[in-house]
Order: C-alpha cells, then structure tokens, then sequence
C-alpha cells in the first residue's frame, strides 16, 4: 500500500553486483513479490526462496502432497508461495482467519523482541496454527516468514518442517558449488 521497493531493490542489487556476487538470494518472503520486476531489470540471477523451499520438499519428503503454509497475511494473500507449490503438484493449506490473526500476533510480538515467557507463548500458539493445519490434512509444515523459525522448531510440530530461510541458505551454498550439511 506504499511506494515500490522495486527501484531500492534494483539500486541494491546493481551495487551487489559491481562489487562482485555471483547472484542474489532475498531473505524476505515478502520482497519476493517483487521478484519477476526486479529480475527484469539487473543481470544476476536471484534464487526464489520459493523455488528453494517447492524443491526441499520434493527432494527431501516425496511422499508429501499437501503442506500447511504459516506465513504473514499479505503472503498468503498474494498467494505466490501456493502458486509455486502447486505448480510441483503440492495442495497448500493456510490457517482460517481466526487462526491466522494468531499467527499475525506472533509474528507482530517475534519483531518486538519478546521476553522469554512471551517468546514460549508464541512457540505455543504457532504450534498449535500447525497442529491446526496437520488436522485439515497438512503432512508437512512451510515457515513461510522470517520470523516464525525464531520462535518455531521442528521439535514443535510433529510432521516435517520446512524453514524457509534455511532452505533458502542451502539454495544459495548449491548455487555456490558446494553440497550443504
């Protein structure tokens, strides 16, 4: 509802580039709506932190199909993260509106830097959107925001979790030329 970032992310990635990447990986899942503008306009080639995440999934758990998708809002609703996963053949579910305004809370109280019994809170309540999503049929579990893994683990869901930035860092160390741990 702002201006563009679209000309700052360009001017950024242009400096990246005369100071020598190879390419460009944005950890922000919500720039990525940006993306196809951006690449439109620079040389370096930029690593989709969906396609990282699609490709995890398919190579790590095959036998998944549909995945839950716990993310902010505006991701959901720009729903580029689902388009992408279905495209590989994966159904996506995302929280109800209720459980959503959850997850918002959380992400909300994430950025604050929340006290530690504050930060169990979260821990409890995006475990229980998951666990929300695993009943509707969900096998495995996206982070699907940079803040959510600061407060939710694999140790918090029962069915695989998939942390985006993660993925996204492997991506990048594949890109590199090294196969990551």
């Amino acid at each position: 509802q702002g201006e563009s970032p679209a000309p700052l992310m360009v001017s950024g990635i242009k400096a990246l580039e005369r100071a020598g990447a190879d390419f460009i990986i944005i950890p922000c899942i919500s720039a990525h709506v940006f993306l196809d503008e951006v690449q439109k306009q620079v040389d370096l080639p930029i690593l989709s932190i969906f396609d990282a995440v699609t490709e995890a999934i398919i190579r790590d758990h095959p036998e998944i199909k549909t995945v839950g998708l716990l993310s902010t809002t505006g991701t959901i609703k720009g729903g580029l993260f689902q388009k992408r996963l279905s495209e590989s053949g994966l159904a996506v579910l995302t929280p109800t509106d209720e459980v959503q305004e959850t997850v918002m809370q959380g992400i909300y109280t994430i950025k604050s830097g929340p006290s530690a019994e504050a930060r169990d809170e979260i821990t409890s309540a995006l475990a229980a959107a998951g666990g929300s999503l695993v009943l509707r049929g969900a096998e495995g579990i996206i982070a699907g925001c940079t803040e959510i893994p600061l407060a939710l683990g694999q140790n918090d869901l029962e069915k695989p979790y998939f942390d985006s930035l993660l993925h996204l860092a492997r991506a990048a160390i594949r890109r590199a030329g090294i196969e990551p741990v």
